[in-house]
């Protein structure tokens, strides 16, 4: 990497099928937007399919870096081979994917997962959690081995590994303790744009159809974000007889476990709580920090994550925050937070009805007030550690 230029930063393609990842990158750009102009590392999203991934530029990243299909890296490759054949040194041949990430200028190739034909460019890998090994029952037993080697190729393949958490990188320690001087805990930060104060958020009630109260759920419907727990939690004392009201958005669909949405709507109606906690699937990303600001407080009951992105929504917009105790909620550490053992219903909903009752809908102007002063700090020192690890890739790749 020359010194005294912005770094380049490619990113690895992300799967539309997960929002997180997609947010993550979302949110890396809002955060270097924190940096000075010198600072700030220009992004380019690695692609095979230009124009399927044209609408990314300027959501994802500033360039695309398209490699051509069937390219073999024909240019720089014949000059390699002239260059050697000419020394008597051995040859070594460029892949399309290397050829398209150096003619962009790529100090480092960021992403989950390993590219085998990226050449020499230093890759700094990200795990993001471990979930396979603390929820084993969400996959296969094939998807186990699958998920578990690829964590273990991309551990041993990277320069440099970002965890988002000190839970996570605890997890590294115990399954790959051979890597765990690549591990850097990267704290990310959830961006929050002025332009949400703008409006009372009470409208989404009208456009949903809600009740001015409810605690509010933005997970994916995946068995781990254990909705079921709060199914059975609304039908105990004393959530039950203080009409405690949840609204749920996300992706409905998992491909490890397909029937999981339907049973859990069956569980629903079966219970008679259709009214009590209602289930608006996939709603527009504009939406949710509206959702999330409108209601009671975050409800975020799941048996794992890595680093959550709605407890950190929360934090950036000023909403209190109810979550299971598990070790990495403890460390986001959310202002205003209550906790609940995450497998017992009766201390959620004991710990639901404080919330309905301590807390009312809308916006908290204490806490925004502090949320707000405190955001740029805490996005550019995100943005910081980021690009801190970042260069020490690059230099390590030299």
């Amino acid at each position: 990497m020359t010194s005294g230029r912005p770094l380049r930063l490619a990113l690895g393609p992300m799967s539309d099928q997960w929002t997180g990842g997609l947010e993550y990158y979302r949110l890396l750009r809002e955060a270097f937007a924190h940096l000075d102009v010198g600072e700030r590392p220009a992004t380019g999203l690695l692609s095979w399919d230009a124009v399927g991934d044209a609408k990314r530029k300027g959501d994802l990243a500033d360039d695309l870096i398209v490699v051509a299909p069937g390219s073999s890296g024909i240019p720089l490759a014949q000059r390699i081979v002239n260059r050697a054949g000419r020394a008597g040194l051995p040859v070594r041949t460029v892949s399309g994917t290397e050829q398209a990430l150096r003619d962009w200028g790529a100090d480092v190739l960021f992403g989950t997962q390993v590219f085998s034909d990226a050449g020499r460019i230093p890759f700094m890998g990200w795990i993001p959690d471990f979930q396979y090994a603390h929820v084993p029952e969400a996959y296969s037993k094939d998807g186990v081995d699958r998920v578990q080697q690829a964590a273990g190729a991309i551990a041993a393949q990277a320069d440099r590994l970002v965890m988002s958490s000190e839970t996570v990188k605890g997890d590294l320690a115990k399954l790959f303790p051979e890597h765990v001087h690549k591990a850097r805990v990267v704290r990310f930060v959830s961006p929050v744009p002025d332009s949400i104060y703008d409006r009372e958020p009470a409208w989404v009630c009208d456009e949903y159809h809600l009740p001015e109260r409810f605690l509010y759920i933005p997970n994916q419907f995946w068995a781990h974000k254990n909705h079921h727990r709060v199914i059975e939690a609304l039908t105990l004392e004393p959530a039950r007889s203080a009409g405690v009201v949840v609204v749920c958005t996300g992706n409905s669909h998992d491909d490890r476990n397909p029937t999981y949405f339907g049973q859990l709507l069956s569980t629903l109606s079966a219970a008679g709580l259709r009214e009590r906690m209602i289930v608006l699937g996939l709603v527009p990303r504009s939406h949710v920090l509206p959702l999330m600001r409108q209601s009671v407080a975050l409800l975020q009951p799941s048996h794992f994550e890595g680093w959550n992105i709605g407890i950190e929504e929360a934090k950036s917009l000023g909403k209190a925050v109810l979550a299971s105790n598990i070790a990495v909620h403890l460390e986001q550490d959310p202002p205003g937070g209550i906790y609940f053992h995450v497998d017992d219903a009766r201390d959620l909903s004991e710990k639901m009805v404080q919330m309905w009752q301590e807390r009312s809908p809308g916006p908290d102007a204490e806490l925004e007030s502090r949320a707000r002063a405190g955001l740029h700090d805490r996005m550019r020192a995100f943005a910081e550690t980021f690009v801190g690890v970042a260069r020490e890739t690059a230099g390590r790749g030299d």
